[in-house]
């Protein structure tokens, strides 16, 4: 799962919420947040993942935020 911790603290020493997104997609096998940020009301998760062929690279998922 691609779980977020949510704090305003980079090093996440006082999280506030860890929210469980999504599965990995496709042929993702391990996925490392490195960046999210907000912006129209939309959350952007900048991560990087590493594919069943072995291989690593950088996704970007957007989130629309509803409350």
């Amino acid at each position: 799962m691609l779980t977020a911790a949510l704090a305003s603290d980079p090093l996440f020493q006082h999280v506030t919420n860890i929210v469980e997104i999504e599965p990995p997609l496709g042929d993702e096998k391990v996925i490392e947040k490195f960046e999210s940020y907000m912006f129209d009301g939309e959350l952007h998760i900048i991560y990087e993942n590493q594919l069943a062929s072995g291989h690593w690279g950088t996704g970007i998922r957007v989130y629309k935020i509803e409350e």
